[in-house]
């Protein structure tokens, strides 16, 4: 089992000779991400009460001269243009504040949304893999979403979104959980990522398994009841979508 606390890491390389930086590589966005996500629902807007998945896209994105534009689809299909600033050298982005149902139809106001990215398979200077964060306030009320995401690689060839009824995770001891992918759970062969959030208003942890020719799987990590588990495969560097699973008794 390996377990690692997610880090954003940026390598900068220098040239040998001279003391010259090599130039920087500049990164654009793909047109389009699906990004899964667990929020922390907070009825009082700072203390978290309970978890819940979010779903949505983020379609038609183009990126140029430091600015980021596109479309934002919640899981109904309901489209929002967006707009923002974008670091080609980093990879950062951010969306500017707006009004929108993401998580539903409760409309919402977006007032942080963003993340970074990084070019990964195929190393083309495009930004394959993501990773984010999300926070909604309900109008005209307190209560607030937060969330931390994930995208699915832009690849076409990208595994498939496991199986949720076949993925089921049991607390085993005082936080440690066992996750179980059965037969057909999740693509076979392929590595098995699992972001483990608690209710706690801190970034995921990230374990990792393998699944074997049948698509199954199975991890003792650390966990603890009630936490939810963001569950996807990587296929030959490739990650594909995710969906989730709750540590239950």
């Amino acid at each position: 089992m390996r377990r690692v606390t997610l880090a954003l890491v940026l390598a900068v390389l220098v040239a040998c000779g001279g003391g010259t930086a090599t130039p920087a590589v500049q990164l654009s966005l793909g047109p389009t991400y699906d990004v899964a996500g667990v929020a922390r629902i907070l009825p009082d807007g700072t203390t978290p009460a309970s978890l819940a998945p979010i779903f949505f896209r983020y379609e038609a994105m183009a990126s140029s001269g430091g600015r980021v534009v596109g479309k934002l689809t919640n899981a109904l299909g309901a489209q929002t243009a967006i707009a923002g600033e974008f670091d080609p050298e980093m990879g950062d982005f951010s969306v500017e504040p707006l009004t929108f149902a993401l998580s539903g139809t409760t409309t919402t106001q977006i007032t942080e949304l963003g993340g970074r990215g990084f070019d990964g398979t195929p190393p083309d200077r495009i930004i394959d893999d993501m990773s984010g964060y999300l926070r909604l306030e309900e109008m005209g009320t307190r209560r607030a979403i937060q969330t931390y995401t994930v995208a699915a690689s832009r690849a076409a060839n990208a595994p498939p979104a496991p199986d949720p009824t076949k993925l089921s995770s049991q607390r085993i001891s005082l936080g440690l959980a066992r996750v179980t992918g059965a037969p057909g759970a999740i693509f076979p062969r392929s590595a098995v990522e699992l972001f483990v959030h608690p209710l706690a208003i801190t970034a995921p942890t990230l374990s990792t398994a393998v699944s074997d020719a049948q698509g199954a799987f199975m991890i003792e990590i650390e966990a603890s009841e009630g936490d939810m588990i963001l569950v996807r495969a990587r296929n030959v560097g490739i990650a594909g979508d995710a969906r989730t699973v709750v540590v239950g008794p």
